[in-house]
């Protein structure tokens, strides 16, 4: 269809390896270029055979409509145009069908410069995609360029957002029966017009300071609000006053689902056995290292030991090496870890074992799933390492809870079987490296109802309260002015079902109203709705600041009181009037802000004029025939004289 650059895969994504088997740069034949004739069998026949094969599979597979089209006048041209500098250019059928074909699979493969294109990558349409291979050539003919770099630096971001790797795109191509270097070529050409389209915007895209400032003045605006709360857990005893009898809580309990009622369940228990190893001095182990010793493949030498004592590091430095506390320290300040060439004398002497603790582990889960019964007690012994068995069940958390073991080794308890395995892997502990398996489990329950209906009467009495305060505040609400907000044509297209009564009053009316409800009115002063500041400290401030969006405050009318809300934790309801709003001066403007609005003005622009880069832009521009175009307006014709 066009002139394009020698196929070749990019050296990011390569289609073909370069590695030792590559032709290129190679002396000699591989098996791959041999052709080996079976014995009694003339080279001759041999090829004559293969060759008729491949034509007989050739009439099979490919579509008749090909052949159709591929022979003289049945391969007709489809499309004409010109370039920029005059140039005609003509496709027939065929071209352009290889053509779509190539960026379709393209596309199936990079979804996300379709969706820049403008194309529906779910249904790819024929049209969609002539226009891009239309605009392609007119991109090449401008002296538009994708350099193999080019291409290899967007694959490599295509596999950073999908968080994928180079064989996987290769086996992702492969699994759906493409060519690598088609697809790359395909995806070449959809780059190349996307960044014809960005260079026709960018010249086009001028941002307007009249714009900018519009948008300056629709984001930034700053409100102060007037606002009642009350903490829903005042009003517990009031929603006490509803509290149904024994039967009906029990009845509404056990309506509850299984997660809403995980809260009241018993902890999960279990019972473990730890095999430990401490030190040289203490646990020897050197029965372990002869029974569980590394055994390289063959021909392989063992793994140097700084080598296997840095891969141990990097496994357990979180629990084995942890720096301890500072006393002076903030009880949040995150834990410091020793280094690798502080502890590494330690860790070429640990290495060793834990990996031989974790052959022994293989071994010893082999063995039980053989039928034998494991004394661990007497593995232990015969190992030179130490046996603890724990005399009863813990929860999950008291095994945390224990400064020896930590969360790590209650993690390792929790993730096991209970039927006697061990857990597949050494577990690092203060103490030491352990093996552990678990051999009893006491599953959580729900108690009778009985030993847990005071709190199931604090889980009713909860949402009750909240209804209270939210209803207290709804009453004050309604005891405000009614008043129907002044047209607009988004009210106008709201139906009358959906609008809601609105409430309002003056600074003096609102507190009136609270204190008569034995409520107080708090101020939160003009704060730009675009700050970027941290909130407040306050709570109850932080929450108007942080939930001004969700309670409505920015559509509010002046003095308009909106609906009561809760907090997020549901810990208090709130009941908020409009103060005041004002706009944010232009000159507040930072240059970075201006910057950012240039620049989104920008792409807007670029956006618009990528879509306005449609087929009939083309056709008016650079003179475009479709015979689709033509047939479709035969059609329209002839149907008309019929009628």
């Amino acid at each position: 269809m066009s002139n394009q650059p020698p196929k070749h895969s990019t050296a990011s994504v390569p289609a073909r390896s370069a590695g030792k088997d590559s032709h290129a740069g190679g002396s000699g034949q591989h098996d791959d270029d041999t052709l080996h004739v079976p014995k009694g069998v003339s080279r001759g026949t041999f090829l004559f055979l293969i060759g008729l094969i491949i034509f007989l599979m050739v009439i099979w597979l490919v579509p008749g409509a090909m052949f159709g089209i591929a022979g003289g006048s049945q391969n007709p041209v489809v499309a004409r145009f010109h370039l920029p500098g005059g140039e005609p250019v003509e496709w027939k059928a065929v071209d352009l069908l290889v053509a779509q074909r190539s960026v379709q699979d393209a596309l199936e493969v990079d979804g996300f410069l379709g969706y820049q294109l403008g194309i529906d990558t779910r249904q790819k349409e024929k049209r969609d995609v002539t226009r891009v291979l239309v605009l392609d050539r007119i991109a090449e003919s401008a002296g538009v360029e994708v350099t193999d770099a080019d291409l290899a630096a967007h694959l490599n971001q295509l596999l950073e957002m999908q968080r994928g790797t180079r064989e996987q795109f290769k086996e992702a191509i492969r699994a759906r029966g493409f060519d690598q270097v088609t697809v790359e070529e395909a995806i070449r050409r959809l780059l190349r017009v996307s960044r014809f389209q960005q260079l026709v915007g960018f010249a086009g895209a001028l941002p307007d300071p009249a714009k900018i400032e519009e948008q300056w003045h629709r984001d930034n605006e700053e409100f102060a609000f007037d606002f009642a709360s009350l903490e829903a857990t005042s009003l517990k005893e009031d929603a006490r006053q509803s509290l149904p009898d024994d039967a009906g809580l029990q009845a509404w309990f056990e309506k509850l689902t299984e997660g809403e009622t995980a809260e009241f369940k018993t902890a999960e228990l279990r019972r473990a056995e730890l095999v430990l190893y401490r030190d040289p001095e203490t646990t020897p182990a050197a029965e372990l290292l002869l029974a569980y010793p590394e055994v390289p493949p063959e021909g392989a030498q063992p793994t140097p030991a700084d080598e296997l004592a840095l891969q141990y590091y990097n496994r357990v430095y979180t629990q084995r090496f942890a720096k301890r506390p500072d006393p002076a320290a903030a009880p949040d300040a995150p834990p410091g870890f020793l280094t690798f060439d502080e502890v590494k004398p330690q860790a070429v002497a640990e290495a060793p074992l834990f990996y031989a603790l974790q052959r022994w582990i293989e071994d010893l889960n082999a063995r039980k799933t053989n039928g034998e019964a494991i004394d661990l007690a007497a593995e232990a012994a015969r190992l030179g390492l130490e046996f603890q068995p724990f005399p009863e069940a813990l929860a999950k958390a008291d095994f945390a809870a224990d400064t020896n073991l930590g969360s790590e080794f209650a993690s390792a308890v929790f993730g096991t079987s209970a039927d006697g395995s061990m857990y597949p892997l050494p577990v690092a502990i203060t103490q030491g490296l352990a093996a552990l398996r678990v051999t009893e489990r006491t599953e959580s329950m729900l108690p009778p109802f009985a030993a847990i209906r005071e709190r199931v009467a604090d889980k009713w009495l909860g949402p009750k309260a909240e209804e209270l305060a939210l209803a207290r505040f709804q009453a004050m609400r309604e005891g405000l002015e009614r008043f129907e907000p002044a047209p607009d044509e988004a009210a106008a297209a709201t139906p009358l079902a959906s609008k809601k009564t609105h409430f309002r009053a003056t600074d003096e009316a609102f507190r009136a109203a609270a204190q008569a409800a034995g409520l107080e009115v708090k101020t939160r002063d003009f704060v730009n709705r675009a700050s970027r500041d941290a909130p407040p400290a306050d709570e109850e401030l932080r929450t108007i600041t942080q939930q001004a969006n969700a309670f409505g405050l920015y559509a509010l009318h002046s003095d308009e009181v909106a609906e009561a809300g809760l907090s997020r934790d549901k810990k208090r309801a709130y009941l908020v009037r409009l103060a005041g709003r004002r706009p944010v001066p232009l000159e507040n403007m930072s240059p970075t802000q201006y910057e950012n609005y240039k620049r989104n003005l920008r792409s807007q622009a670029i956006a618009e004029i990528g879509q306005a880069l449609d087929l009939d832009f083309l056709r008016q521009n650079y003179g475009l025939w479709l015979l689709d175009d033509e047939r479709s307006a035969q059609a329209t014709e002839a149907e008309k004289s019929g009628g």
